[in-house]
């Protein structure tokens, strides 16, 4: 719900329609290092005990706070991902991951103890999702029969799923095909391609929303995933993910939003630079259209040259910009390639200012 600037206190306005819990073991979840029935009933144990405290938050605020007609919040419950090596022994069972068809008889296995503990109380608030934690495709391990059977049983089961892949992911774009109810396509990291020297090759915001709108998929919203900083450059990244969604229409669509280790939400009420980012989501979740680009396009306006490495196409662009007077608050400069099929792609921005020349490769 949510709250307003000046007083600190709750709206009535409700903003979310779903939550993913996601686990803090990530190399047993994304990576499936170390797999065992105690380490998977220890996690889902946490997640299920996050899914009741958000329950009973809700039951709370909707005591004050008329609940929207049929509101029910989607709680997407996040699955392992069981690699296609080695061995896991699972309520006495042994499966051999090597094996395809053992390999998802273990992610049956789990879904079949989210919907026990699922099971165990009503909720009257909630219905239930899984959120596969890995965010890759990889056909060395078999992901092309494993991640479109795993949607099988998930809906078998009554679960709608959810992938976040990056862009540069192979398949990333092709969610619906491998089964996902739900893709939200991740931008490739543009807070830290943005904030870190030598690495503004990476930003793909307008790009990724172009394809992923062609394809009825969304864009991923991340803020600051790379530290607790709270300033102007962070907060006008963070702004433009939202105005990227609007310009391409990727708001349409489902959307996933990711808050960050040093969560926004929690700070937000301590932080002036916190409470600004957290209006702009906010105001974007109630009027996406209040939402426009604050950026300056700076036009190419030097050599391109397109050739080829292997099977891959690449491009090399230089931006040659120097900085005009009427150009006032400039926080940063980023780049964002406009071809999305181009991988990997390599960009040179010379930025002249005052006489003075930066280069960013």
């Amino acid at each position: 719900m949510r709250i307003d600037t000046t007083t600190q206190k709750y709206t009535g306005d409700w903003i979310f329609d779903s939550f993913s819990l996601l686990t803090r073991n990530y190399d047993l979840f994304y990576f499936g290092n170390g797999i065992t029935e105690e380490k998977l009933d220890q996690e889902l144990a946490s997640l299920m005990s996050n899914a009741v405290k958000i329950e009973k938050e809700i039951s709370t605020l909707s005591q004050t706070w008329k609940l929207p007609s049929n509101y029910q919040l989607e709680i997407f419950i996040s699955v392992p991902y069981f690699k296609s090596s080695g061995r896991v022994t699972l309520s006495g069972k042994t499966y051999a991951l090597t094996r395809p068809s053992e390999r998802l008889e273990a992610v049956q296995w789990y879904i079949n103890r989210v919907k026990s503990e699922i099971s165990t109380k009503s909720w009257p608030y909630y219905r239930f999702g899984l959120y596969y934690f890995r965010e890759e495709f990889k056909f060395h391990n078999d992901d092309q029969n494993y991640i479109p059977g795993f949607n099988v049983r998930a809906k078998r089961a009554g679960f709608p799923t959810l992938w976040v892949p990056g862009y540069t992911t192979t398949k990333s774009f092709n969610g619906p095909d491998l089964g996902f109810t739900y893709t939200s396509i991740q931008p490739a990291y543009s807070f830290r391609s943005s904030t870190r020297a030598l690495s503004v090759k990476a930003d793909r915001l307008y790009s990724t929303g172009e394809k992923a709108n062609k394809r009825s998929l969304c864009l991923a919203y991340e803020f600051g995933a790379y530290g607790p900083t709270f300033d102007r450059l962070f907060n006008s990244i963070a702004y433009e993910y939202l105005a990227a969604s609007v310009s391409t229409s990727c708001y349409r669509y489902p959307q996933v939003f990711f808050s960050g280790g040093f969560d926004l939400f929690d700070r937000a009420l301590r932080s002036a630079e916190a409470m600004d980012a957290y209006n702009d989501l906010v105001n974007y979740l109630l009027d996406p259209a209040s939402i426009k680009s604050r950026e300056k396009i700076i036009p190419p306006n030097q050599s391109r040259h397109v050739g080829q490495s292997k099977d891959l196409v690449y491009v090399a662009s230089n931006y040659d910009w120097t900085v005009s007077k009427d150009v006032e608050g400039l926080n940063g400069i980023r780049m964002d390639l406009q071809n999305s099929e181009v991988i990997p792609w390599r960009g040179y921005l010379y930025v002249n200012v005052k006489g003075k020349i930066f280069q960013h490769l």
